[in-house]
């Protein structure tokens, strides 16, 4: 689907009228912060049996990662999107949020010996959401096996994209 697509072109792609989605979604930026909303609820959801405190933070950081990815590329559009953590709303709070939780994690993982310690913690948080939603757009694209993009993601942080 098209991430700068209007309503009308997202109530023909869903298959429903262009009113009825007027009645629910008042403008397109509606649509997009019920989808943000969505999204955020599904990822906490998925990450809310992770044992942050009880386990080392590199499996939770695993885990994290396996579970953000099978939510799947429903939601990689969101990156094309006005979504974002600097925004003064209750989506852009909740983005710092969980920003913030991924980056206390890769710090943790980092500390534990999981990635080197000359690499920025900001450079690593950027990385680890990139691959995501790289990985969510191969997905999507039918490029690559849903099953496969944990792994991929944890194989390229942990040892680069050299041969083994």
């Amino acid at each position: 689907m098209n991430p700068r697509a209007t309503l009308a072109e997202i109530a023909t792609a869903a298959g429903v009228g262009r009113a009825t989605l007027h009645r629910h979604f008042t403008s397109r930026d509606h649509l997009i912060d019920s989808l943000a909303t969505h999204a955020l609820d599904e990822s906490d959801r998925a990450c809310s049996d992770i044992d942050y405190y009880g386990q080392p933070a590199s499996v939770s950081l695993r885990e994290t990662i396996d579970a953000v990815v099978k939510l799947g590329g429903r939601y990689a559009f969101l990156a094309y999107q006005p979504v974002s953590d600097r925004d003064d709303t209750k989506i852009g709070e909740r983005l710092r949020k969980q920003k913030s939780a991924m980056r206390e994690l890769i710090e943790a993982a980092r500390a534990e010996g999981m990635f080197a310690k000359d690499i920025p913690v900001a450079w690593l948080t950027v990385t680890v959401d990139a691959l995501c939603y790289a990985g969510w757009e191969a997905c999507s694209r039918g490029e690559l096996a849903p099953n496969d993009i944990s792994d991929l993601i944890l194989r390229t942080l942990e040892n680069g994209l050299r041969a083994p």
